[in-house]
Formats: C-alpha cells, structure tokens, sequence
C-alpha cells in the first residue's frame, strides 16, 4: 500500500472515530440528560373540568403552583381574569412558580426562558416548545381547569 492510501485509509479512520463520538455525545444529550426535549411532552393533561383550588386561595398578581392529577400547573390571577399553563418548564424542567412574573410573561428561574402566561407561547428562548395551556373557568367557588383544544391528551 502507497503512503497516499495509507494516508486516506488513516483519515478515514479518524472520521469514522470523530463520526461515533458526535453520535454517542448526541445520544448523550438528548436520552441522558434530556436536553433539547420537551419537558412537557406526555403529561396526563385534564381533557374535562377538573377542580384545582378555591377561587379565594388564588391571590392577584402572584403566580402561583398547584397540580392535578400528578401534572403541575401554575395559576395567576391578573386583572380578575384566571389564567393557567404548565408549571414545568418545557426548556430544561424549571420551576416556573419560582420565576419573575413580568407584565404577561413569566421567566424560568434556571435558564431564563420567557413565556406568556396568556397562551404559554414562547417569547424568548432557549426554550423552542411552548408551555401547555389550560382553560379556566370558576364553579360554586372552585376553580376549574382543562386542556386546550389541540393540546397533546
């Protein structure tokens, strides 16, 4: 064999290696340490009215953790208007009851990821996917949530 084939047969090699480990890095990534997946993807959202605290227990203008049936929701009282989304993070996991509230938007603690509290769009990333929404309603006293039409059941 010719130092020119034993030369393309080394970078060959190499490329196979360099190819294996941004494949094994990748896996890593995404299927150890879920980055880049939606934290949200999967959860058992509520597809009928279901029950989640008194009216009275929701204070205006603080965001405010709660769950149902095992998926957790962060509610917010705003002008007397309920609104509700996933309180999980759908970036990396974050608690966003613990973000700063900002206008209509809240921001996750961990990465900074900004959505709106009105829809769970995504306003400024890293996070790509947005948070679940759910409708309100209040009944005899106690607020009522289900999924949007459209989310993921």
């Amino acid at each position: 064999m010719s130092k020119r084939e034993q030369g393309s047969v080394v970078l060959a090699f190499a490329g196979f290696a360099v190819s294996g480990a941004a494949a094994y890095l990748g896996g890593n990534l995404v299927y150890a340490k879920q980055i880049g997946v939606n934290h949200t993807a999967g959860e058992p959202l509520p597809q009928d009215w279901t029950p989640v605290m008194d009216e009275h227990d929701l204070p205006e203008e603080k965001p405010q953790r709660a769950e149902v049936n095992g998926v957790k929701v962060l509610m917010l009282r705003r002008a007397g208007q309920i609104y509700c989304i996933a309180e999980v993070c759908s970036h990396l996991g974050g608690p966003l009851a613990e973000g700063e509230l900002r206008g209509d938007t809240i921001t996750c603690p961990w990465h900074g990821s900004r959505f709106s509290v009105r829809d769970g769009s995504v306003i400024d990333g890293p996070a790509t996917h947005p948070q679940p929404c759910f409708e309100t309603r209040v009944q005899n006293g106690r607020i009522e949530i289900k999924a949007r039409p459209g989310e993921q059941e």
